[in-house]
């Protein structure tokens, strides 16, 4: 199967994009990989918001062929819309798609791989009038929902580059968006941001023209998520409707993001911002007083073209008197084709830096404040799918967007019942850039999950040995599991790590990679490969002790393969008992040979630690006892190119050759016909996904199609059992 990594720099918009594209091409077959793995298909989603964001796209695009040479790398988003012919000079670029074709990447893969089409697909994106529908349902990357309800911007800020990649204000239809939120929350979720670029513009651009609030009054009436969140608006968005909307809701939540830029008169309004510091002040003041608890993040341009140190201290005056939560702070980035790169008195890069320093110590007394104020009051807290990267601690969100590290773990069979779920907890301390808390007394005396307190130095479940607690019906299953290995364990802990796949802890334990390892299977599943091919080879020498050595080989080989291996597996049921993650659960983990043949290596690899090599090869004697009956007990897998070779060396004195007839589908899905020709004559024909399967299969109906008798005497009818896989399984390659 066609593997394909996507990598992603940017705004929400950009990763909702980046989201459909992955949702589409895994519908059309396609295997997503993580970006930096071997991949046969590279897609790099740019920003161009900055300078710096430039260099950064430039980087990934470096990266991505420096790691996959021979990758098919494609390039999209808006520094491929600005910059596509600079972009076409980089090594290893082979397509160049606009942000309007970017939508249409998934069906042209095929053709692209094919070498089939031009190597720019830009088109003029000023000629968009409407706005494509993605629906999406399903997020690689969040907890959260993102829908896309308008992209483009008809502002004119002289420093922007944005209208010119993203073209102009376009809008969804408001029946679609809200037949999106309900399809979200069927499918559980919890939260949906509404994202897009110019949010406050929603529906201007409609017939007939329809505002960003009665959208959101249609969704306090409508089957729509618990919580509506909504990405940046602009200052002059806030109609005096939408404020009484905000104020009342009990489903949007209290959070908004508003790019003020300036508290300068001067400045604001050499940036084309139709507003003064006076209008700003007013309307944060207005939104604090009349929203109960609400966030209010700023974004803050520093080192604008004219911006004195008196000026400077005018916008830090300004932010210092309102009512902010957080800061985000951007140094001026000159953007070729913008009105502000022309302008005078551009201002020295090192009082640039200074100044942002300055903001950001403002930004972070600020956020402090705002955290401080809800010490010891109970909030809603959102469990996020991942715990946090830098504490191992479970994180979530409340409604006004305090980062909530939870001192309070769990095991891991507990896990899809505590994400995604909003808890209360009460907060219990400030850190720098989050708040700690715990759940509530009532809350954990009623959840029906034992939640363990964590202390601030204490590691979390799992983190010291890999060992966890588990709850009475992984056990259970574990207990069901031992007596169909016909092995009892001493610390049936081995087995639980044997059957949790890295997958699973990589998702308990993100960007974690030491801990996520003596968490998971990886280790177990090593060792048990070792140990499984030593025990195989000394029961097959006891069994066969005068065999040579190529025919023992033969024999191991057969025995420790792959499909043999996931056969055992699927025997003993051990995918009942398999802990994935979500990406894998979603991609048939559970049927993939290679996942079954891992997880069987790493249950042997858990009874050598349990108890020991001896005990370990007696489990393997357990299980291929039939196999090692007679010198001519046939292997799982058969080789029917082996058995033709013999059958008509000895019967003809030639060789059977092979030769590939047909190939037919796309690359991601292709099928070939080969057929086998023995003298002059076609004896067989037979179909695979690749031209050894297909000659297999044309061995094996060669052999078929002949005289039974002799087919007894090659080996193919002595009660042997064929290749066999969990229903719905395929084999891997």
């Amino acid at each position: 199967m066609t593997t394909v990594a996507i990598t992603t720099l940017g705004c929400k918009v950009n990763q909702f994009e980046s989201e459909g594209l992955m949702a589409s091409i895994e519908e059309k077959g396609y295997i997503l990989v993580p970006f930096g793995e071997k991949a046969d298909i590279t897609i790099v989603n740019t920003c161009t918001v900055t300078h710096r964001a430039d260099f950064q796209s430039r980087q990934l695009i470096r990266r991505a062929y420096r790691a996959n040479p021979d990758s098919l790398i494609i390039v999209t988003g808006c520094y491929a819309q600005m910059e596509a012919e600079r972009i076409g000079e980089i090594e290893g670029v082979k397509y160049i798609f606009g942000n309007p074709e970017k939508d249409r990447l998934p069906e042209l893969l095929p053709r692209l791989q094919e070498n089939e089409l031009p190597k720019f697909q830009v088109t003029d994106i000023q000629k968009e009038t409407l706005l494509r529908d993605i629906a999406l349902y399903s997020f690689h990357c969040h907890t959260r929902a993102f829908l896309k309800i308008q992209d483009g911007c008809d502002s004119q800020c002289s420093y922007c580059i944005v209208p010119r990649a993203r073209g102009p204000s376009r809008s969804l239809d408001p029946e679609k968006v809200l037949n999106h939120l309900r399809a979200l929350k069927e499918r559980g979720y919890k939260e949906v941001v509404l994202t897009g670029i110019h949010i406050g513009a929603y529906g201007r651009d409609l017939n007939p023209p329809f505002s960003l609030e009665k959208l959101l009054e249609r969704t306090e009436s409508e089957e729509t998520p618990d919580r509506i969140r909504l990405s940046s608006i602009e200052p002059l968005d806030f109609s005096p409707g939408l404020i009484s909307l905000l104020s009342q809701s009990p489903r949007v939540c209290p959070h908004l993001h508003i790019p003020i830029q300036s508290g300068d008169d001067e400045i604001l309004q050499r940036m084309n911002r139709h507003y003064n510091r006076s209008f700003l002040s007013n309307l944060l003041l207005d939104l604090h007083h009349r929203i109960r608890d609400v966030s209010i993040g700023a974004d803050v341009i520093v080192g604008f073209p004219g911006e004195s140190e008196e000026k400077f201290q005018t916008t830090s005056q300004l932010i210092e008197s309102l009512p902010v939560s957080y800061l985000h702070v951007f140094p001026y980035s000159r953007r070729k084709g913008t009105p502000a790169s022309q302008f005078s008195h551009q201002v020295d890069e090192a009082d640039i830096k200074t100044r942002a320093q300055a903001l950001r110590e403002i930004g972070q007394r600020k956020r402090q404040a705002f955290y401080r104020k809800f010490l010891n009051q109970e909030m809603g807290v959102l469990i996020e799918d991942r715990r946090d990267k830098e504490t191992g601690r479970w994180k979530g969100f409340s409604r006004n967007y305090l980062p909530i590290l939870l001192m309070d773990d769990l095991s891991p069979q507990d896990v899809p019942r505590w994400i995604n779920r909003e808890w209360p907890a009460v907060v219990t301390a400030v850190r720098e850039d989050a708040v700690e808390g715990r759940i509530t007394e009532r809350c954990r005396e009623s959840c029906g999950m034992s939640l363990l307190s964590v202390s601030e130095n204490q590691p979390s479940s799992g983190e010291v040995t890999g060992k966890r607690e588990m709850d009475e019906e992984r056990l259970a299953s574990l207990r069901e599991l031992e007596g169909r290995l016909g092995y009892p364990f001493k610390d049936i802990g081995w087995l639980d790590q044997a059957l949790t796949h890295k997958s699973f802890a990589y998702q308990v334990y993100p960007q974690q990679g030491e801990l996520s390892a003596k968490v998971s299977n990886e280790v177990l599943e090593f060792l048990g490969d070792a140990v499984l091919s030593l025990a195989v080879s000394h029961l097959l020498l006891q069994r066969f002790p005068d065999a040579q050595e190529g025919t023992l080989s033969k024999k191991r080989s057969h025995l420790v393969k792959q499909s043999s291996l996931a056969f055992f597996s699927a025997q003993l049921q051990l995918e009942h008992c398999l802990l994935l993650g979500k990406g894998e659960l979603l991609n048939g983990g559970k049927k993939k040979s290679s996942i079954l043949a891992n997880a069987y290596e790493a249950v042997v690899g858990a009874v050598y630690r349990d108890s020991g090599f001896e005990q370990a090869m007696e489990m393997v004697r357990h299980h291929l006892g039939a196999y090692l009956v007679s010198e001519t007990a046939p292997p799982l897998a058969i080789d029917y190119k082996s058995l033709l070779q013999e059958r008509t060396q000895r019967n003809h004195g030639v060789s059977p050759k092979y030769r590939v007839l047909k190939e037919s589908g796309p690359d991601h899905d292709k099928r070939f016909q080969a057929s086998v020709i023995i003298g002059e004559e076609v004896r067989g024909t037979g179909w695979g996904r690749n031209k050894k399967s297909a000659e297999q299969e044309a061995a094996k109906n060669a052999l078929e199609s002949s005289n039974p008798e002799e087919l007894f005497h090659a080996g193919l009818n002595q009660g042997g059992v064929s290749k066999e896989y969990p229903k719905g399984a395929e084999e891997d390659g």
